[in-house]
């Protein structure tokens, strides 16, 4: 799961209920990093720095981290992209 920070005990020591009172996700690759924060819903954020394939690289090999995250639409439509 996702991290998050509760609130603290109120009045008479007892644990706040309901939400976690801060959502946060941190993501960072090469040089950049994005931090969300939100005080009532979940986030999530991504981030990748940006490249080309170098030529004659092909699009599964250049996103091979990143191979079980795509559905065979988002590669389709990611090889016409590159063509």
């Amino acid at each position: 799961g996702k991290p998050y920070l509760i609130r603290a005990a109120g009045a008479g020591g007892q644990e706040c209920k309901g939400k976690p009172w801060l959502n946060l996700n941190l993501s960072h690759h090469g040089n950049w990093v994005v931090l969300a924060v939100e005080e009532e819903e979940l986030v999530g954020a991504d981030v990748m720095t940006t490249a080309r394939p170098r030529p004659g690289e092909s699009v599964e090999r250049f996103l091979g981290d990143f191979g079980d995250y795509f559905t065979p639409l988002e590669w389709r439509a990611m090889r016409e992209a590159a063509a």
